[in-house]
This record gives structure tokens, C-alpha cells and sequence, in this order.
């Protein structure tokens, strides 16, 4: 038998990914993103802290002062001084206004799904282990690198850095063990692209 005339119309599923309701046809994409912002405090709330401890210590167009990185940057003198709690405030602080908006952009690009994904709770945990651990592992290979006498590990074994750049990487990797194959690998071509170039 054939039909004439128009063929019938579906409606969109109304269930996309894992519950989360799908946008109907004429909905804004702006209300999508608007909405998944809102349910990720987390998030928000670090970027806004970010961006006021900057503006608050004066370290948004430059990074921090000579002295206040001598308290909040990690590093071989840092840690060599005693200042243990270095690897938790780098995460506080940026070098530059470049590194902000950077940070900024990677926060709501892993934030928001991980967020959602994880819980705040534990989304905070990574982020924080992830920062600790990493920048930890990465003086220590300088610190074993100086030694040695390679001459990169040796030329930086004096510098002192901030950012919470490894503590997002660290989200993004354990947030790749909870995406969809054709999402993880997407989130593998945004992580390791930049970090070839």
C-alpha cells in the first residue's frame, strides 16, 4: 500500500544521555548551556574564585608578585623552604591574564561534565589530588633531572609555578573513563593535541 502525502512526524526522544533531557527543535542552545551552568555550582563557583583571589592579590595582568609566588607558587625552593602547603594555593593563582582566561576555558570544558558526572564532592577530590599528586611527581622529576644533570630539569630547578592546569588535566583523564567511546575520544584529541604542539 503507499501513502500519500506528507510523512508522519516523530516527535525528538526526549531522553539523550544518561536521563538528561534532549533540547526540542526551536529551544535556544543557549538555554541548554545556560541550564547545564546552573547545575554545576562547583564549577561556577571556582572559576569565580579564581578569578577574584587574581583580581584581589593584583595578579591578573602579570601573575603574582615576586613574594607572593614565594608563597603560593610550587617548586624545588618553595618546598625546600618548608612551605608544604604550596602544591593546594598554586591552584589558587595564575601567571598571567592569558593563563587565566586558559584555565577558565578548560575549568567549564571538564568542570561542567565532570560535575555532573561525578558529583561535586568527588569532582572536587580529583581536582585537588590530581593538583597535589601531579605537581609533586613534576618537582620531583625536576629535582631527579637537576641531579642527573640534564640541563632543562636543571635550568627550571629554580623556578616557582602556579595554576590549577595539572589538577584539570587529571580531570579530564579520570573523566575520560566515564564517557561514551566517541566522547573519550574527543576528550583525548582536545588533551593531547595542544600538548604536541
Amino acid at each position: 500500500m503507499i501513502r500519500l502525502g506528507p510523512p508522519p512526524v516523530r516527535e525528538p526522544a526526549a531522553v539523550q544521555e544518561a536521563g538528561e533531557p534532549c533540547p526540542l527543535p526551536g529551544r535556544p542552545a543557549a538555554t541548554g548551556i545556560a541550564a547545564r551552568l546552573r547545575a554545576a555550582p562547583l564549577t561556577l563557583t571556582l572559576l569565580a574564585l579564581l578569578w577574584a583571589v587574581g583580581g584581589a592579590s593584583g595578579s591578573l595582568a602579570h601573575g603574582p608578585s615576586r613574594e607572593l609566588l614565594a608563597e603560593v607558587g610550587i617548586g624545588l625552593p618553595t618546598l625546600a623552604e618548608g612551605r608544604w602547603w604550596t602544591p593546594f594555593t598554586s591552584l589558587l593563582w595564575c601567571p598571567g591574564v592569558g593563563s587565566y582566561v586558559f584555565t577558565s576555558v578548560l575549568l567549564l570544558l571538564f568542570g561542567v561534565p565532570a560535575e555532573r558526572r561525578f558529583g561535586w564532592v568527588r569532582m572536587l577530590c580529583v581536582l585537588v589530588v590530581g593538583q597535589v599528586l601531579g605537581t609533586l611527581l613534576g618537582t620531583g622529576l625536576v629535582a631527579l633531572g637537576s641531579r642527573a644533570g640534564e640541563q632543562w630539569t636543571a635550568a627550571v630547578a629554580d623556578q616557582t609555578a602556579t595554576g590549577p592546569v595539572t589538577g584539570l588535566f587529571a580531570l579530564a583523564g579520570v573523566l575520560g573513563f566515564r564517557l561514551t567511546v566517541l566522547w573519550r575520544r574527543r576528550l583525548h584529541l582536545l588533551v593531547c593535541v595542544p600538548a604536541r604542539m
